[in-house]
């Protein structure tokens, strides 16, 4: 959801907000908890959490991205056409993002852009998750810290891409 500057210029630019506050402050709870879960030694449910925050925050940024374009209307049945589990590491979702966003995260060879440099991290993060959610595997402290700092790089970048995208 878009939160508008409030009236009369108080903002962070010149002219216009430098950050546009555009996703919820769910995905954000979220990946709290799971930095909670990591220091609790809950490092299953950390990389669960910190995974379906990212899923909310594709989903978030998604929508936002629709709106911005004048498709706003389009998001319920483009949203429920992707599937479950909303996130870049789907081909069609990835696609669908980058075509509203002008933001190739995974890296895009055609137009000659490289992964984001969270992106390799992050997507180790999504394997992660699967192993831990699907098979039960077990998972130490250093690997679910990264899971989380790497959902984190990737909510931010969302945000930031959102904002930047709303602003132009």
């Amino acid at each position: 959801m878009y939160i508008e500057p409030p009236p009369g210029g108080a903002h962070f630019g010149a002219q216009r907000p430098t950050l546009i506050n555009v996703l919820t402050p769910m995905s954000l709870i979220l990946l709290a908890q799971a930095r909670g879960l990591v220091t609790g030694g809950q490092y299953q449910f950390a990389v669960i959490l910190a995974q379906a925050a990212c899923e909310l925050a594709t989903e978030e940024a998604l929508t936002n991205l629709m709106a911005r374009r004048g498709a706003a209307f389009l998001s319920d049945v483009t949203l429920s056409m992707v599937g479950r589990g909303v996130a870049l590491n789907d081909s069609k979702v990835r696609r669908l993002y980058g075509t509203l966003a002008d933001d190739y995260p995974a890296g895009h060879s055609d137009l000659k852009r490289d992964p984001a440099p969270w992106w390799v991290a992050w997507e180790a993060g999504r394997k992660l998750r699967h192993a831990v959610a699907h098979k039960g595997s077990p998972i130490d402290a250093v690997q679910s810290t990264a899971c989380v700092e790497s959902a984190e790089q990737y909510v931010q970048h969302l945000a930031a891409t959102v904002s930047k995208v709303a602003a132009s």
